[in-house]
């Protein structure tokens, strides 16, 4: 019966503690579902899973970039060796900044998450459509169109 005693006394302690851990370990809010409060937060959501799948698209295309990047042979007279020297040192670059672009993309998708979903909760609205997106498209587009130029006029020196 003592022991009964000592362990229901603990119990809430114990509760308390897991209690403390686990509302500091949730990030999560609670909030009225008045009015378009739900689709704005899945809204939230879409944009951020968005910007998510296009960092890890750039990530994944950089370090495919860095890792097997080849372009095609047009004349097989050269020597191997000034070829792949040559294709090296063209290929990092490109590589460092696919992912430099892509990790950049992921911090500012992830910013501007937090900030929409606190302007949400403080029942405040922002539209978005800021320069900052229009930017990092554009600097995107003109990177992969320099890229693809860069690509079809020194295609005879990157041969392999």
């Amino acid at each position: 019966m003592d022991t009964q005693q000592s362990t229901s006394a603990r119990s809430p302690q114990a509760t308390s503690l897991v209690m403390r851990h686990q509302s500091w370990l949730d990030f999560s809010l609670i909030l009225p579902n008045k009015g378009s409060m739900a689709r704005d937060q899945l809204a939230n959501e879409r944009n951020w899973l968005t910007g998510f799948r296009l960092s890890c698209t750039l990530m994944i295309l950089g370090f495919t970039v860095l890792l097997k990047f080849r372009l095609p042979a047009v004349d097989s007279e050269e020597s191997g060796d000034d070829s792949n020297n040559l294709q090296e040192r063209a290929r990092q670059p490109f590589g460092y900044l696919f992912v430099c672009i892509g990790i950049c993309s992921f911090l500012i998708t992830l910013r501007r998450y937090f900030k929409d979903q606190m302007l949400l909760a403080n029942q405040r609205s922002f539209v978005q459509a800021g320069w900052g997106s229009f930017i990092m498209v554009a600097v995107v587009f003109v990177f992969a169109c320099v890229f693809m130029v860069f690509a079809s006029i020194h295609g005879d020196t990157f041969s392999a």
